[in-house]
């Protein structure tokens, strides 16, 4: 006698999840969506615990036209958040968030739902206004803190670097240099980024 099949969070995803993401124009399967916005991409994903019983929804923010975190080419299609610049959880805070369920179908589809009202209510927001003000910041924006990257996180020396390439792609290369020029100015510890980051400020 065949035993059933144990229940799998994908089913509850493919029921409660997805067809929101779809909706709004992500694609994908599985744990894994994204969609480009303008010259960003987008991706969520869905982290189980490696424990069993809970699980996360990473969301990450990426310059299409911009090396991804291990420095090859961006590919929609089949990065994760991992390789995106900017990374946050899912959660109706800064805080992490972890949806907790019982190892059954109607408890996963529980947890699924409540996860996918916190994206329709917090989560599309937070990718809508952090790509918003990555397009806006400016160098003096970057030195005085008065940007919202809306929990995506990253060090100021990180983001100078990371706004310097995207405004040299961009074609505005005055900006470029001057947030390359802030984050040498404050590179610290930071000493793997310093050569890319001179090269950026001289140019």
């Amino acid at each position: 006698m065949n035993n059933p099949s144990p229940p799998r969070l994908e089913s509850a995803i493919r029921l409660a999840l997805a067809p929101l993401l779809r909706a709004e124009g992500f694609v994908g399967s599985g744990r894994r969506f994204h969609q480009c916005v303008g010259p960003w991409i987008q991706i969520i994903t869905v982290q189980g615990s490696r424990y069993g019983g809970s699980f996360a929804v990473n969301l990450g923010i990426h310059f299409a036209s911009a090396p991804d975190l291990a420095g090859n080419p961006p590919d929609p299609k089949k990065m994760s958040e991992a390789h995106c610049e900017f990374r946050r959880r899912l959660s109706d805070s800064n805080a992490d968030r972890w949806w907790k369920h019982e190892p059954d179908h109607a408890s996963m589809l529980t947890a699924v739902e409540s996860a996918a009202s916190v994206y329709a209510h917090f989560g599309r927001r937070y990718f809508e206004l952090a790509c918003a003000d990555l397009n806006a910041i400016t160098p003096e924006a970057l030195s005085s803190g008065t940007y919202d990257l809306q929990g995506f996180g990253t060090t100021k020396v990180r983001l100078g670097l990371a706004l310097a390439r995207i405004r040299k792609l961009q074609g505005r290369s005055d900006e470029s240099r001057e947030f390359a020029q802030y984050a040498v100015q404050h590179v610290g510890s930071a000493t793997a980024l310093e050569s890319e980051l001179r090269v950026l400020a001289a140019t």
